[in-house]
């Protein structure tokens, strides 16, 4: 079994999350999922910053748990990843590849021979009689690829491959299955939210194919600084209070404390929101039958009591959090907060 398993990294501001599992078909049957904090300083925007620590953490978590499985998958996320999406005309597969890096250097600031550029085709279509295909590109810095093999080195694992976030949610995506306990339909346009520490996720995926995808540099840390400053805490403490008595809408009832820590939370929340209305609005806007039909949420900052209904609100459309998937095949799955493992599950799948 451990010959066929990853063990699926990703690392986050916050906290670790490992996913050990295989792929069979379009589901993830895994073997193990658990968390543990990020060494504080060692990850900053997804650039390693402490490899010592950071090995030190993985290593003594991957010997806690006991686990056989070598080949190893990271998934990271950084606001200096390029992520954009080019039309192409439709070419042989060894022509891609230099049409893709002559547009990219062709229309972005960056030294090409710095970068690792992957990409993926995203949709065929016909336009004025000509095969045309929309592209996902992707440029990741040599330097950050280099240290994340060192790391998986270091981890004494042999690497497989290194995705990113928005990539590898879009994947558990992309066929029939069950949401929620209700039936995943793939001819909706679905906003995936994933509301991290640092930072917040924005991918669209229509029709199982990503469409469009943005990070936004915003997150559950914010709320956290925007309480500690005002009723003069440390930030750790300021978290505890969000997660326990933190809420989106006040009451008449509620004391004077209460209303001010809803007021911070839907501070920062707004601001979140407001990036977010102009992903909507940007790709709704770029064809008429764009359109979004729900948003659905993932990441610790999902946990925030009553985000689901604030967002339902504030977009006037069906907001879920993710709490059961079933192409995630756990026997320990309702014990899970599936919410923290989704990006290293959907890493796992391989295409």
């Amino acid at each position: 079994m451990a010959n066929n398993e990853y063990i699926s990294l990703d690392i986050g501001s916050k906290n670790i999350k490992i996913v050990v599992g295989k792929q069979q078909s379009s589901n993830i049957v895994v073997s193990a999922a658990f968390m543990f904090p990020t060494p504080v300083n060692s990850i900053q925007d997804g650039k390693i910053m402490d490899l010592d620590a950071l090995v030190q953490s993985i290593k003594k978590s991957l010997n806690d748990n006991k686990l056989k499985a070598k080949k190893a998958i990271l998934t990271i996320e950084s606001t200096s990843i390029i992520r954009r999406e080019i039309v192409l005309p439709m070419v042989k597969p060894d022509e891609m590849e230099a049409m893709v890096r002559y547009e990219i250097e062709q229309y972005l600031p960056i030294m090409l021979n710095e970068y690792v550029v992957e990409y993926r085709i995203l949709e065929e279509f016909t336009d004025e009689d000509a095969k045309k295909c929309k592209i996902l590109v992707a440029a990741i810095s040599k330097l950050m690829v280099e240290d994340y093999l060192q790391l998986v080195r270091a981890l004494e694992l042999v690497p497989s491959a290194l995705d990113i976030n928005s990539n590898a949610i879009s994947k558990l995506f992309a066929s029939k299955q069950t949401l929620n306990g209700q039936s995943y339909a793939l001819d909706k346009t679905i906003a995936l939210v994933d509301y991290g520490h640092n930072s917040i996720n924005f991918t669209i995926v229509s029709n199982g194919l990503t469409k469009f995808s943005r990070l936004i540099t915003l997150g559950g840390s914010d709320i956290d600084i925007n309480i500690a400053n005002t009723l003069n805490l440390d930030t750790s403490h300021a978290e505890e209070k969000k997660i326990k008595e933190g809420k989106l809408t006040s009451s008449s009832e509620g004391s004077t404390t209460d209303a001010m820590l809803s007021d911070m939370i839907r501070y920062s929340v707004d601001r979140a929101n407001e990036e977010i209305q102009r992903m909507f609005q940007y790709y709704t806007s770029r064809e008429n039958t764009n359109r979004i039909d729900e948003i659905l949420l993932f990441g610790g900052g999902a946990n925030l009591n009553g985000l689901d209904e604030y967002l339902k609100s504030a977009f006037n459309i069906p907001v879920y959090k993710i709490s059961s998937l079933s192409s995630f095949k756990y026997s320990k799955q309702d014990s899970l907060q599936l919410e923290y493992f989704l990006n290293a599950a959907g890493a796992i799948i391989r295409r």
